[in-house]
């Protein structure tokens, strides 16, 4: 995923799709419940950016 696409998810510009949701999940290590509707979400992958 590129960095264009990730500050778009992260402003709410751009909707994964399923697959990509799917693999945001398993690299995050969290439900996709989760993901969704956790206020945390852009912690999380400002957090995966920096590794």
């Amino acid at each position: 995923m590129s960095k264009q696409s990730i500050s778009k998810l992260e402003r709410g510009i751009y909707s994964p799709s399923i697959k990509t949701l799917m693999e945001i999940c398993e690299i995050l290590n969290t439900p996709s419940n989760e993901l969704m509707n956790n206020k945390l979400n852009n912690l999380r992958i400002l957090n995966y950016r920096k590794k």
